[in-house]
């Protein structure tokens, strides 16, 4: 079992309201993410193992309550059986009359004449003993190293979301992009077939997988209760953008782009604000890229809708945190007007050593009045260098926050770090599946372009990292 306290203890401190409410919302998060990840298990855990982990958590969440109160209610539990009936009483023993006075003896009989045995026969030699030849010895295969424990303060790797298979077909003639596909099958993770394995190296298999499981669910913990100390920033609250003049149309590509021309500042923009790390170039120009969105038509998902808009990327100036200077941070707001959506798109560097994240990236959807337009789950995005190709997805875990509104944290293991920074720079096409309250499925494509290119390497620099070469 895990250790739940430290980690849930951090994020309750991290709140700034640390009222009850509060608390509970931490608390309900990590019990459903921790029940979602060990029931989505294959092969499935037991009912004994599940609740063993359950009442882990329930115990730490009761210890961190001591400090504040009351521990808040735990989950309610199952009801025990009904208690058996008691046995009823054996039936007594059946009384015995005392026994009859005995007879008088009878008369002594005379003492037998003793009877002289025969001779015992000499005893038989004993048979001869064949010694049994040896049977051959076999070699016998060393015996497999014990599994590695992964500690519990180790960072995880989040895995990849598996991409619905409806997805594929909203996106027309679509070919297989070879590059994308031997990099999502190294990427895939290793099913455990349980049909291939038994005795005690299953179980070795299961108490690791669980250990993963458990690694994976203290990091939804964690990007919770970063959720709720920092609130991300709503698509409202960005500073108004000038629009570029649109240029005139040409022939080929340039015609298809709803483009832009450079414009300089407005003379009497108020200079940004100051800040520990470098501040984002005012000087750069938003052009307006690319982008489509692939709505799944009912009764034909063969033939989607497509609608077209546009993407403006630009650098920004966020705040890192409560008493922290502003942090650079990657903007794209997509726009598509004909179906009354906006994207907003916020990509910024972790710097809370709680949360097992390298970078966040806040996605903040606004569907105007349409109920029924709300988007309720996003998949992981996916890099493509084409239009029309399938994409490899970045290795990280999205987690809704509420309707139209959800974080994806990316993974902090190295070669994830590098590879998904390899796919945001080299890629120019970027998929984000959606599945709408209607549950109409979509996606929403969009491409980085130059000013995109030029947006992420000057935020990887200020970052820290270097662009790929």
């Amino acid at each position: 079992m895990a250790d739940y306290q430290p980690l849930l203890q951090r994020a309750v401190e991290a709140l700034s309201d640390r009222s009850p409410e509060m608390r509970r919302a931490v608390y309900e998060r990590a019990r459903t993410a921790l029940l979602e990840q060990l029931r989505s298990l294959d092969p499935p855990l037991s009912d004994e193992d599940i609740s063993r982990e359950r009442r882990a958590l329930d115990d730490a969440i009761g210890r961190i309550e001591t400090g504040y109160g009351p521990a808040p209610e735990p989950a309610p539990a199952p009801s025990p059986p009904p208690p058996r009936a008691p046995a009823p009483p054996p039936p007594a023993p059946p009384q015995v009359p005392p026994p009859a006075a005995a007879p008088p003896a009878a008369a002594t009989p005379p003492a037998p004449t003793p009877v002289v045995p025969p001779p015992r026969p000499a005893p038989m030699p004993p048979k001869p003993r064949v010694e049994r030849a040896a049977d051959p010895r076999h070699d016998l295969p060393e015996a497999a190293p014990p599994p590695e424990v992964v500690p519990p303060g180790t960072p995880f790797h989040l895995p990849e979301r598996r991409r619905p298979a409806a997805f594929d077909d909203l996106v027309k003639q679509q070919t297989t992009d070879a590059e994308g596909a031997a990099e999502a099958q190294t990427r895939e993770r290793p099913r455990i077939d349980a049909a291939r394995r038994g005795g005690s190296g299953a179980g070795r298999i299961r108490s690791v997988v669980l250990g993963l499981v458990i690694l994976t669910v203290v990091g939804a913990i964690a990007v919770a209760a970063w959720l709720l100390r920092v609130e991300p920033d709503a698509a409202g609250d960005e500073a108004p953008v000038a629009e570029a003049a649109p240029a005139p149309e040409t022939a080929g590509k340039a015609g298809d782009r709803l483009g832009a021309v450079d414009r300089p500042p407005a003379a009497g923009a108020p200079a940004a604000p100051a800040a520990a790390t470098p501040p984002p170039r005012s000087g750069d120009v938003a052009v307006a890229q690319r982008a489509i969105l692939y709505e799944e038509t009912p009764g034909n998902p063969q033939a989607p809708k497509a609608t077209g808009g546009r993407a403006l990327w630009r650098l920004d100036a966020v705040p890192a945190g409560q008493g922290q200077p502003l942090a650079t941070a990657v903007r794209a707001n997509v726009e598509i007007p004909e179906a009354n959506l906006n994207v907003s798109l916020l990509m910024r560097r972790n710097t809370d050593p709680t949360l097992p994240a390298s970078h966040t990236i806040e996605l903040t959807f606004n569907t105007g009045n349409d109920a029924t337009r709300v988007v309720r789950d996003v998949a992981l995005l996916q890099m493509k260098n084409e239009e029309v190709v399938r994409g490899a997805p970045i290795a990280g875990l999205p987690v809704p926050v509420r309707d139209n509104l959800f974080l994806i944290g990316l993974s902090s293991i190295p070669s994830d770090m590098e590879r998904n920074k390899d796919l945001l720079l080299r890629r120019n096409w970027i998929d984000l599946p959606v599945r709408l309250a209607s549950g109409q499925r979509a996606i929403i494509s969009f491409e980085k372009g130059v000013s995109g290119d030029q947006v992420l390497a000057e935020a990887f620099r200020q970052w820290g990292d270097a662009p790929v070469r």
